[in-house]
């Protein structure tokens, strides 16, 4: 754990499965990747949050969006039931909604990101920045589907949480 302004974070460390996966990623060997990660969650090493998680980042890599939305949302929409599994969800959910906001998906964005918020918010070890990312694509959406108070309203919310986080007292 670290201290930043106050509020403790986690930041999960590479485990060696994971080092595995990124030594492997660096040849760009989808098949031999999946096969891994596959091969990681069957012996236990990786949970299946996890290996949700690393395939969501090898189908990315293979512009195959359909395929890593798929399994962003099956991160997404399992429990976490540890530190490890909730750090993985956070970033899934910043992943997930960042992808369906560059596909110009508004609906899909608020559908997703305002479930997570309130549930990344109730966790003890909620992490502000990722809080601010997931309420600037809320607001993005928000104003790209003509939503222009509801968008001015989450805006406020992102910089009111983003000079809360830095200490600031605003712009």
């Amino acid at each position: 754990r670290s201290a930043t302004n106050g509020e403790a974070t986690v930041k999960s460390p590479i485990t060696p499965a994971e080092r595995m996966i990124l030594d492997v990623q660096q040849q760009n060997n989808f098949d031999r990747e999946i096969f891994l990660i596959d091969s990681l969650e069957r012996t236990g090493d990786l949970s299946q949050m996890k290996a949700n998680y690393w395939r969501s980042n090898t189908y990315i890599s293979m512009s195959q969006y359909r395929t890593t939305e798929f399994y962003l949302r099956k991160v997404i929409d399992a429990n976490f039931q540890n530190d490890d599994d909730f750090n993985t969800y956070c970033r899934a959910a910043t992943s997930l909604t960042t992808m369906l906001l560059f596909n110009n998906d508004h609906e899909g964005v608020l559908n997703v990101a305002s479930k997570v918020v309130e549930k990344i918010e109730s966790h003890k070890d909620a992490d502000k920045r990722i809080i601010i990312i997931l309420l600037n694509n809320i607001a993005n959406s928000q104003l790209n589907l003509g939503h222009i108070v509801e968008a001015r309203l989450s805006y406020e919310r992102t910089f009111k949480d983003r000079d809360r986080k830095s200490g600031s007292a605003g712009m």
